[in-house]
């Protein structure tokens, strides 16, 4: 998988081009742009079920009541170069849950979506998810 991208250096997806702290991997897999440094750590936009800008994913209320959702920007043809995004949750940073169900798609610009999955529902007072991060895997 070429990543998109164009150069030895900027193929690698264990490698950061541009230098902003975030792999090849995740600039293509979130849509940012692995050789412009300013791109890469921002967090992605949307507005009217626009995506106005694509970056990292972030947390919004959505859906009935607000509840909280981590909202991440996929790639269309994910399935086609071998990405696999993962949701993990936790309270505490040592105790991961794995999101489950089928994320919303909150806005499409035809190559990238923008998607929506709940927190999981808190277990006691003290227990509702409050981290999330979005892990990429690559099968060949």
């Amino acid at each position: 998988i070429s990543l998109g991208l164009v150069g030895s250096e900027m193929c690698i997806r264990d490698r950061d081009f541009d230098g902003d702290g975030i792999m090849n991997l995740m600039e293509f897999a979130f849509g940012t742009q692995g050789n412009t440094q300013s791109s890469g750590r921002k967090g992605l936009r949307l507005a009217g079920g626009v995506i106005v800008e694509h970056g990292q994913p972030i947390a919004l209320p959505v859906g009935p009541g607000g509840s909280m959702s981590t909202v991440f920007i996929r790639r269309k043809d994910a399935s086609a170069n071998g990405l696999t995004y993962t949701v993990n949750f936790t309270t505490n940073f040592s105790n991961w849950e794995v999101g489950s169900g089928v994320p919303t798609v909150l806005a499409d610009d035809g190559i990238y979506e923008t998607v929506a999955l709940p927190f999981p529902p808190s277990s006691g007072p003290d227990s509702a998810p409050t981290f999330f991060t979005v892990t990429i895997s690559l099968t060949p």
